[in-house]
């Protein structure tokens, strides 16, 4: 975002996601789990409608086009590898589900025909 000029807002944690995250530390130190839903914020909706509203005016005929980059597994300057080992990272927490390592990755992608 900051090499096109733009300035990401600041992050702030909604209420009802510290006590969702300080119930989770609670659970983990005692062992315990709660099959209870997370409520969203009353907030959340307008907070999507202003985002949505934000996107669609953003004008991006500024920035030019894009060019499609070609995939090189064995060039490390174009952190390609590094990318596809962090977004599968985060695919695996987020299923809780082994990561790999970032050799592995490159040999899983060295294997793929297009």
């Amino acid at each position: 975002a900051n090499s096109c000029g733009l300035t990401p807002p600041e992050f702030i944690p909604s209420s009802t996601f510290l006590a969702q995250v300080q119930k989770e530390l609670e659970e983990e130190a005692t062992g315990e789990k709660s099959d209870a839903p997370v409520v969203a914020d009353d907030n959340e909706d307008e907070l999507l409608a202003n985002l949505t509203s934000e996107l669609q005016d953003w004008d991006v005929s500024s920035y030019g086009a894009f060019e499609p980059a070609d995939f090189e597994k064995d060039d490390d300057t174009n952190y390609h590898i590094d990318f596809i080992n962090a977004s599968a990272n985060l695919r695996a927490r987020n299923y809780k589900i082994n990561e790999c390592d970032r050799q592995k990755t490159k040999m899983i992608a060295g294997k793929i025909i297009p």
